[in-house]
């Protein structure tokens, strides 16, 4: 996971058609992650921690999908994945066993 960043660091270039769900994940919602896992950068994200979606990035060429993320409305963060069966084309697949709604959705 990449940052922290100032805000409007990504959000200032997503494209709007990026400011839309990605599978199940839905811009302004906060999400928790319920599975670890690790990311492209092999950073370990476990369960409890809790983030705003705000939009995503993918580049099919190399299956490249970037998430970014506010813990607290102010940073920004980017969260890398890659596709394929040696990265975490696993986590992809099943972005939804990793990452759920939260529950008490927090502003």
């Amino acid at each position: 996971m990449r940052g922290p960043f100032p805000k409007g660091t990504y959000t200032g270039h997503i494209l709007p058609q990026k400011r839309r769900n990605w599978g199940h994940l839905e811009p302004g919602r906060r999400y928790i992650v319920s599975r670890e896992f690790l990311d492209f950068d092999n950073d370990l994200h476990a369960p409890g921690v809790s983030w705003v979606f705000l939009g995503y990035s993918y580049h099919h060429m190399d299956e490249g999908l970037s998430l970014f993320v506010t813990m607290d409305g102010e940073q920004e963060w980017y969260l890398p994945l890659q596709g394929g069966a040696d990265r975490q084309g696993g986590v992809m697949d099943q972005l939804e066993l990793y990452i759920k709604l939260e529950t008490a959705d927090r502003p």
